[in-house]
């Protein structure tokens, strides 16, 4: 949330899901718009960025449906996961998302509530 509010904020047009569309509410409220399927979010975009809380909900949102869907309707997507995962599924992610077309940034952030308020995330990609 405290992202998408920062890139909103310095202009950039927004378009986000989540599984618990309630969650995004105060997103929309800001200007995000609110799509109803990961696809969904990234039609027309060329960076999809993806904060998730671990491999598991990473798992269910990229799952090869979803990556395969996106191949056909967003290519030249990249995507960039910010998600702390394992290296495992790092690794796993990255090569299904590479083997439909489409590029991968493993980009982990490191910083809390505040950083991302201010902007002040580490990002190592």
């Amino acid at each position: 949330r405290r992202m998408c509010l920062r890139l909103i904020r310095a202009g950039h047009t927004v378009s986000v899901y989540n599984r618990d569309q309630s969650k995004t509410a105060s997103i929309a409220a800001e200007g995000a718009q609110v799509a109803n399927s990961v696809t969904g979010a990234c039609l027309g975009a060329d960076i999809a960025i993806s904060m998730l809380r671990d491999d598991k909900a990473s798992q269910a949102v990229w799952n090869q449906e979803t990556l395969i869907e996106l191949s056909q309707s967003a290519s030249g997507l990249t995507i960039v996961e910010m998600s702390t995962l394992s290296k495992d599924w790092t690794l796993k992610l990255s090569q299904a998302v590479k083997g439909v077309g489409l590029n991968f940034i493993a980009a982990p952030v490191v910083g809390s509530l505040l950083p991302a308020e201010n902007g002040k995330l580490i990002i190592l990609a």
